[in-house]
């Protein structure tokens, strides 16, 4: 992995929004060819509520730029938050938004959805982002 790189953690289902994520980081990595995205996460298998992220990933172009880490540990999550260049978090609806609190915790820059309680969680300490493309 890249010495610098944007990180994900969480769940892989649709209301976590990584279709943006993907197609943000696609942009992204058009123009700065360096660009890594690591995504840590249990992958379970492709449905409707879980879209096989790792094939848009492949439509869009990414090839090695996006890491797929699997589940980790606590220890490693806190290890990738004070590493990466900034957390990135589009979900589209949380209860709470625990991770990026955790990433802040961490030092890590947060860019996260201007949606559902993850306003209220990470207040004006998060670069705030519209939950659609």
């Amino acid at each position: 992995m890249a010495e610098r790189f944007l990180f994900y953690v969480g769940g892989l289902d649709t209301r976590k929004n990584l279709g943006v994520l993907l197609e943000a980081f696609a942009a992204l990595a058009r123009r700065h060819p360096e660009a890594q995205l690591a995504l840590a996460g249990a992958v379970p298998p492709s449905s409707t509520l879980f879209p096989d992220w790792q094939a848009r990933a492949r439509r869009l172009g990414l090839g090695d730029s996006v890491r797929w880490l699997g589940a980790v540990s606590e220890e490693d999550k806190n290890v990738l938050y004070s590493a990466c260049l900034a957390f990135v978090y589009p979900s589209r609806y949380e209860g709470f938004g625990l991770p990026p609190l955790e990433a802040m915790a961490c030092g890590a820059p947060v860019a996260c959805a201007d949606a559902g309680s993850l306003p209220e969680v990470v207040g004006d300490a998060a670069l705030p982002c519209l939950p659609t493309a």
